[in-house]
């Protein structure tokens, strides 16, 4: 352990390795029950394993304290949520193969990378519980995580995120009967995206890309080379696109790019 520090509620991770730990229910690696100011700069948390919530790290929020989570670097990776006894591979359980952040955090992610996390449930890489508020910036890459229903790198019910850079990719939602959201999953949420890549990600029914109730694309992004086995190969849901958004190489059963609604005020697709 490098550093870690906790005064006025605030919790720094700083150069931390945090591996090879199970729990019987939730947090396999860490988990903070009460809402703090979260920070994680460097080190890892890897490999860790449990069974409802947050493979790697459980983050706990609530509507009268929201938690604060900013990933500024480190890795998370190669975390799991498994349930061998009770086998719930066709509901929406099992939240959270790397980490687990509960209902109305506000979540940076800036310079993190979320990598090869897996679970039996929703959100391989992570799961939020509903009305977060997330950035996703430069340096940040979700990349290689695996769920068995929905969201293969992003889960999240009601969230916002607003994307200026960074990465999602080779994540994939595959397994049971309708599985959505290679890359996000954001069902009544929205992504405003001005910058950044999503691309190669699989989902086995709808939204390779992303299953994304809104979608509003601008600058420089690029939705590419998605797969969904029916729906939606780089985003289903309603997008509207302008400047230099690419939309391209997306295959899918119906609507190779988009499938839904698409209003382009410029882009490529």
């Amino acid at each position: 352990i490098h550093s870690v520090s906790d005064v006025g509620n605030e919790l720094i991770f700083d150069g931390l390795t945090i591996s090879q730990n199970t729990a019987g229910v939730s947090g396999g690696g860490v988990q903070i029950q009460e809402p703090v100011h979260f920070t994680m700069a460097s080190g890892a948390v890897s490999y860790n394993q449990a069974v409802t919530h947050g493979g790697g790290l459980y983050l706990n929020s609530t509507d009268k304290t929201p938690a604060q989570v900013s990933l500024t670097g480190g890795t998370i990776q190669g975390n799991t949520l498994t349930d061998d006894v009770f086998n719930y591979y066709e509901s929406e359980t099992h939240l959270g193969g790397g980490m687990w952040i509960s209902n109305y955090a506000n979540v940076v992610l800036s310079g993190v990378q979320i990598l090869d996390n897996e679970t039996v449930g929703t959100g391989g890489g992570i799961a939020m519980g509903n009305y977060c508020q997330v950035q996703i910036r430069e340096g940040t890459l979700v990349h290689g995580n695996k769920s068995w229903y929905h969201g293969g790198g992003i889960y999240g019910i009601y969230t916002n995120v607003e994307m200026t850079g960074g990465e999602i990719s080779d994540n994939r939602a595959t397994g049971g009967s309708t599985p959505h959201g290679g890359g996000f999953f954001l069902n009544a949420g929205k992504l405003i995206a001005s910058g950044g890549n999503i691309c190669r990600n699989f989902a086995g029914a709808y939204g390779g890309g992303g299953f994304i109730t809104t979608t509003i694309l601008s600058g420089d992004v690029t939705v590419t080379d998605n797969k969904a086995n029916s729906h939606g190969g780089g985003i289903f849901g309603s997008v509207t696109m302008s400047d230099r958004v690419r939309i391209q190489g997306n295959t899918s059963g119906y609507g190779g790019g988009v499938n839904g609604t698409l209003v382009m005020n410029g882009g490529f697709v």
